[in-house]
């Protein structure tokens, strides 16, 4: 009887009712490609997607599985003004305010007084941002100063280090036959070595030293040899070229490989934006007050 009720009411409600039309497909990217000349915004949907990109990447400065930190920008509707809103599910945004904050008057300085050349605002940015991601950096690195809680030091221990591994795999290289040519050989070896040295400074620092400018500076130089080793070579050509790797571990080497060098493009994309984009030369750009989800 119960279904019987059941099934009449069903028939009631579809009489009664209009079926809702299939909802029409409504593409991102169909919208970003009819808005990309809009007078009516200074940023297309296209580069305000970018440019949360690259302030996601700056504020992501744990490798806690568990914390997830989302990033919104909105224009103001003068086009004169952006605002910042952030919101992570665990833990806390400790030193990412503070760090938004320095990296607007730099931006600020770009757009406005251009007081400083191009290159030498992406250097103070590059500093900011390694400052705020030295523990994720090291820890890509394999570095024994990585801090990391009780329960990641597994993931720690289990993870090879990659200056000295790139270094094993480097001689591998020169030794055995290999499709490359002997110039290409070298100049791999030597940029590969320059890396591995720089790596051996910083773990021979002691913990105060690593953390302190000092180990920014090496940190910074590191980066900047990661970053032309990235770009003057096809490393996965190179890696694959060597029958002791297997393909995770190509992927792991090239994976960290263009994640550190990140650290050092980010810089240089927000430097040309704050150049060339109106919505960042007013002071009133501003990071609001930082709300903690539950």
């Amino acid at each position: 009887m119960e279904q019987l009720r059941l099934a009449q009411n069903i028939l009631i409600l579809q009489a009664l009712n209009k079926i809702p039309a299939s909802p029409s497909e409504n593409s991102l990217d169909q919208y970003a490609s009819a808005q990309a000349c809009s007078p009516a915004r200074v940023l297309s949907l296209v580069h305000e997607r970018r440019l949360v990109e690259i302030l996601a990447y700056w504020a992501s400065s744990s490798d806690d599985p568990r914390k997830v930190i989302a990033l919104c920008i909105e224009e103001k509707n003068d086009g004169q003004a952006m605002v910042i809103r952030l919101a992570v599910n665990h833990g806390n945004l400790d030193g990412i305010e503070a760090a938004f904050n320095a990296m607007k008057l730099t931006l600020e300085d770009v757009a406005t007084t251009h007081t400083l050349q191009l290159e030498q605002s992406a250097g103070i940015l590059r500093r900011q941002i390694v400052n705020l991601n030295q523990d994720r950096i090291l820890f890509r690195l394999g570095s024994r100063h990585a801090k990391l809680k009780c329960q990641h030091k597994k993931r720690k221990e289990a993870r090879r280090k990659l200056a000295p591994w790139m270094m094993e795999l480097s001689e591998q290289i020169m030794l055995g036959s290999s499709p490359l040519t002997a110039q290409t050989r070298q100049d791999f070896h030597d940029r590969v070595k320059a890396i591995y040295q720089i790596f051996l400074t910083l773990e021979t620092m002691s913990g105060i030293q690593a953390e302190a400018n000092e180990g920014i500076d090496v940190l910074l130089l590191l980066i900047q040899h990661v970053y032309d080793i990235a770009t003057d070579f096809p490393l996965e050509e190179v890696l694959r070229s060597l029958p002791s790797i297997d393909p995770q571990g190509v992927f792991r080497i090239c994976r960290d490989i263009s994640k550190l060098s990140r650290y050092f493009t980010v810089p240089q994309e927000l430097v040309q934006a704050a150049f060339r984009y109106t919505v960042l030369h007013r002071s009133r750009w501003r990071l609001p007050s930082i709300r903690r989800t539950p």
